[in-house]
């Protein structure tokens, strides 16, 4: 009942045209180059990034600052990594995987997103992980990659 007073007095808007109802309106979204593929490491724990925008991407970089403040936000954010997805020309099977979120409140509720999407549990521990986080940090992932000691370490972002 809250969110949807909230909304009544503080309509979501988006942040490029200021149209109501969304931070990122589907015409805004729609000039977002999306990557098409997944980035592969041969060279450490962390074998595959599915990184859905490029980082130097001004509206994206714009909608992660007000996530961090409204974190409502976040649910924008999660269906870049959910379109992205969708674009690859081979998608993988993650049924076998859980989702593993980097800390912080913004990553755990992308990962929420992404847990209901890809019908995947939000766990500590498994044999194939996949790393949910906003933003690419390399050493953060690789760090948790070697730590997990899981079969498969894949990690999922918005930048």
């Amino acid at each position: 009942m809250w969110k949807t007073i909230k909304n009544c007095i503080w309509p979501k808007r988006c942040i490029n045209c200021n149209k109501i109802d969304s931070y990122l309106c589907v015409d805004c979204g729609a000039i977002i180059e999306l990557i098409k593929k997944p980035e592969y490491f041969e060279f450490d724990d962390l074998k595959r990034l599915y990184m859905a925008v490029a980082y130097n991407d001004k509206l994206v970089q714009r909608l992660i600052d007000l996530a961090k403040n409204y974190i409502d936000a976040s649910e924008d954010l999660a269906n870049l990594i959910i379109s992205h997805f969708r674009l690859l020309e081979k998608q993988p099977d993650l049924h076998e995987f859980i989702i593993y979120p980097l800390p912080g409140d913004l990553n755990l509720e992308i990962a929420k997103y992404l847990s209901l999407e890809f019908k995947i549990p939000i766990r500590e521990s498994g044999k194939n992980i996949l790393i949910v986080a906003c933003e690419f940090e390399g050493e953060s992932f690789f760090e948790i990659a070697r730590k997990l000691d899981a079969e498969k370490v894949w990690g999922m972002t918005v930048v």
